[in-house]
């Protein structure tokens, strides 16, 4: 995948690097995939991470919660009052390509 162009959703394969056998120069291999990704598209999907599919379906289950409240309770935890800028992210407020992003996150 050169550039940022993309026909398809990028998959990260985690399958040999959660192997305690992984070696380094699996994990340096993975650690460029995933930067070149980042860089390039901006967002993936992880497959064979060896998670507990009850963890990350409660996790999903949150942010909807999280996500579903009114908009003055999730910011009260807006990034701006935030020393590292963490925290929630109102739609809108940032911009790609000068105009403003249609996403409402948390970092």
């Amino acid at each position: 995948m050169e550039g940022s162009a993309f026909d398809t959703i990028p998959l990260l394969d985690m399958q040999a690097v959660t192997s305690p056998d992984a070696s380094v120069e699996e994990l340096q291999r993975f650690a460029e995939q995933l930067r070149h990704t980042c860089h390039t598209v901006g967002f993936f999907y992880v497959i064979y991470h060896g998670g507990d599919l009850d963890v990350l379906d409660g996790a999903i289950d949150q942010a909807r919660e999280f996500f579903d409240l009114p908009l003055e309770r999730k910011k009260e935890i807006d990034n701006i009052n935030s020393p590292a800028f963490r925290g929630y992210i109102v739609q809108g407020a940032e911009n790609t390509a000068g105009l403003p992003d249609q996403r409402e996150q948390v970092t």
